[in-house]
């Protein structure tokens, strides 16, 4: 993924090339950002300055609040400087607590950044990022009132999301800042002082760490950072929506371009990430390794079109124009993803996350769903009715209930869930079969 001198900027010519190519890409990024992610259901937001003279307390929050952070931490922004906020919805006593990271795209390189100022002005709603931060006091799904919903009785802290760096960039390029370490260190530094001041446990009885889309890679590559600031009796994490099938070539480039490489979890890690050769799964594994306690699991589509697409983008960076004949019109290079590759290639990087069995939290359970959906847990229709089929089959079970198994309150058994033959991923194609090497993979109950 080349820079912008002589890289991107330089071989899309004037910019008047430069935003005919952005534009005629738009829908890439349209459908790659996906939906926005929510926040619980509320009339409307209080909101909260945190700073030196006020410490935004979570007893003195309303039911939904944004806390705003620029007066504590004045290097928090979003990608083109706007203020950076978080949300906290109140729930129960405190003793559960979800931290759940936004989703909202990404950008990764010159085009992308520059795509999104231009759509910023034409139609925010088809930016390769969000460049501001999201939020919907009427949302459903883990953050609504329905009494089903598993997380009504948690107080949830969501991580806005603007910076368009997974939640984990460090870097000044292109004009722009990605501040997405910075911001999720200062919501993280907010729930610590909330501890410290006996607003919330000081340790956590059942500790969340969730994401959807970029949100879920967010997640995965905080997971182990948040467990080492927040102590919790019990954790659970989640991922929705991202799994992470990147070009192998171009993956590593594009986590060390974000400036992460400091901030990982291991010395390992960082070293490879400083030599460009860093990959999610290397990441989402080791944290699991370290945090062997916790109940893991991916909420997953096997033809999920917003990764399939990302994946394109990615994989056709330097050629915009190239990029939407292959996603909008499918004249792609061979190179290009297709479904059942796609799915293959999910199913290869979740048996890597199993190769040990000595996690006490049992293996990490996957729900497949036979879509190609992005995003499960911010509407009702999807998270409450949701089967491995699809949508709306009520005599399978449905995502909410196979969730809520994973938390500490449940006794039960967690197992994998997938439609379909059993069959090996190296001999079969299509969608319509279930690894045969994941098919017998479960979360055990917690102990009591």
């Amino acid at each position: 993924m080349k820079g912008l001198d002589g890289g991107v900027g330089a071989s899309l010519g004037s910019s008047s090339e430069l935003m005919l190519q952005l534009v005629q890409s738009s829908k890439i990024f349209e459908v790659m950002r996906g939906p926005i992610i929510p926040g619980r259901r509320a009339s409307s937001y209080g909101e909260c300055a945190w700073g030196e003279t006020e410490s935004c307390a979570l007893s003195s929050l309303g039911n939904v609040t944004r806390i705003s952070t620029g007066d504590k931490f004045p290097e928090t922004q979003c990608i083109f400087g706007d203020p950076y906020y978080f949300d906290v919805h109140k729930g129960g006593d405190g003793s559960k607590l979800m931290v759940y990271f936004q989703g909202g795209g990404a950008c990764w390189d010159f085009a992308s950044v520059e795509y999104t100022r231009i759509m910023e002005k034409i139609d925010i709603s088809l930016a390769s990022c969000h460049p501001t931060i999201y939020s919907d006091p009427g949302a459903e799904g883990i953050f609504g009132s329905n009494d089903e919903n598993p997380f009504l009785d948690y107080t949830i802290v969501q991580v806005g999301y603007c910076s368009g760096d997974v939640h984990f960039g460090d870097v000044t390029r292109y004009g722009v800042t990605q501040a997405g370490y910075k911001n999720a260190m200062a919501v993280l530094s907010w729930v610590v002082e909330q501890q410290a001041s006996n607003e919330l446990p000081e340790t956590i009885d059942e500790l969340v760490i969730a994401g959807s889309s970029a949100g879920s890679m967010g997640a995965q590559l905080w997971a182990k950072n948040v467990t080492q600031l927040i102590p919790a009796e019990h954790v659970t994490l989640l991922f929705d929506s991202y799994v992470g099938v990147f070009p192998p070539e171009d993956e590593g480039r594009t986590f060390q371009g974000y400036g992460m490489c400091p901030y990982l979890v291991t010395s390992e890690l960082r070293d490879v990430c400083d030599a460009g050769n860093l990959s999610l799964q290397m990441v989402t594994k080791t944290q699991l390794d370290e945090i062997p306690e916790a109940r893991a699991a991916f909420i997953q589509a096997k033809n999920d079109s917003v990764q399939t697409v990302f994946y394109d983008a990615v994989l056709f960076t330097d050629d915009p124009a190239l990029a939407a004949a292959c996603v909008l019109k499918r004249e792609c290079r061979d190179d290009a993803i297709d479904p059942s590759t796609f799915y293959a290639n999910t199913q290869s990087i979740l048996e890597y996350y199993n190769v040990s069995s000595d996690r006490a939290g049992g293996d990490a359970v996957t729900f497949f769903v036979n879509s190609d959906h992005h995003i499960y847990f911010t509407a009702d229709e999807h998270f409450y009715n949701t089967t491995t089929r699809g949508t709306s089959l009520s005599y399978f079970g449905t995502l909410a209930p196979w969730i809520a198994s994973l938390l500490p309150s449940s006794a039960n058994l967690t197992r994998e869930q997938c439609y379909g033959a059993l069959a090996q991923p190296s001999t079969s194609s299509g969608l319509d079969y279930c690894d045969t090497n994941l098919a017998e993979r479960l979360t055990p109950p917690p102990p009591s």
